[in-house]
C-alpha cells in the first residue's frame, strides 16, 4: 500500500490529521517555491488534482472518510474573503456555483458509509447546511451537523434570533431558548434525542420528538443504550 504524506517547507504549516491512516494510493499537499503560505499549491490524489493559486494553506484541517477513498479540507481564498472546501483534489461547487457561499472552517464531516460530504457554509449573511452538494434552508446560525450511523439520516442545530431547534432529514423541531447538548443518533439510527434549554436553569429531554421529565440544567448529551431500546439522560 503507499502512505498519506505532506510536504511543507515550514513546519508550523503542517496542517491537522484527524485520522491517520495507510491510503492504497499517495496523496501529498506542497506550497510552491516562493516560501510564503499564501503562494501555489498541488493537490494529489489517485490522479485527480489540482492546482490552487493565491490561497492561504496555514490553517487548514484534512479528514477522510471512513474508508479512506476520499479526503476533504478548506482553504482561505483571500482575494473573496471566504473559505472554500476541497473534496479528493477539487474545489467544492455546485451547479449554482455562487461565490459568494463561504465554507465555515471546521464544519466538514463525511458520512459513515463515505459517500457524503457535509458543511456549513455563510451565505448572503445566513448559513445553511450542505449536504451531499446540496444546501439546505437558510438559518440566522447552524451548528453541528451529525449524520446517522446508517448514513441515511442527518440532523443538525439551526436559530433564529430568538430560539434553537434541531432540524431532522430537513425537518425542524419545536423551538427552544437553546439546545444545550449533541444530536445524538440511536445505534440502529431510528430514534433521535438532544436537550434543549426551556428557561435559565431547566432543561428537558427530547427522543424523537418527545419531551421527557424536566431537569436541572447539566448541558450533557444523551446516551443510547447498545440496543437502542433505551436512553439515558440527567434531570
Amino acid at each position: 500500500g503507499g502512505s498519506f504524506y505532506i510536504r511543507y517547507s515550514h513546519p508550523e504549516w503542517i496542517p491537522k490529521i484527524n485520522q491517520g491512516k495507510e491510503l492504497s494510493d499517495s496523496i501529498g499537499v506542497a506550497p510552491g517555491q516562493n516560501n510564503h503560505p499564501i503562494g501555489k499549491v498541488t493537490v494529489v490524489y489517485k490522479k485527480l488534482g489540482t492546482v490552487l493559486d493565491n490561497y492561504d494553506f496555514k490553517k487548514t484541517a484534512v479528514i477522510f472518510s471512513k474508508d479512506v477513498n476520499h479526503f476533504a479540507y478548506q482553504v482561505y481564498d483571500q482575494s473573496q474573503n471566504q473559505y472554500l472546501g476541497i473534496l479528493d483534489g477539487q474545489i467544492l461547487k455546485r451547479k449554482e456555483d455562487n461565490r459568494d457561499a463561504s465554507l465555515i472552517f471546521g464544519s466538514q464531516v463525511f458520512s459513515p458509509d463515505s459517500q457524503n460530504l457535509a458543511y456549513i457554509e455563510y451565505f448572503g449573511g445566513l448559513y445553511r447546511a450542505v449536504i451531499g452538494n446540496k444546501p439546505g434552508r437558510l438559518y440566522l446560525g447552524v451548528a453541528d451537523v451529525v449524520f446517522s450511523p446508517d448514513s441515511k439520516h442527518v440532523a443538525y442545530t439551526a436559530g433564529d434570533s430568538k430560539n434553537s431547534f434541531v432540524v431532522v432529514d430537513g425537518i425542524e423541531g419545536k423551538k427552544y431558548l437553546r439546545i444545550t447538548s449533541k444530536v445524538v443518533f440511536s445505534p440502529d439510527s431510528q430514534h433521535v434525542a438532544y436537550k434543549a434549554l426551556i428557561d435559565s436553569n431547566s432543561e428537558v429531554t427530547i427522543v424523537d420528538g418527545q419531551e421527557g421529565k424536566i431537569g436541572k440544567a447539566t448541558y450533557r448529551d444523551p446516551v443510547f443504550s447498545p440496543d437502542s431500546q433505551n436512553v439515558i439522560y440527567n434531570v
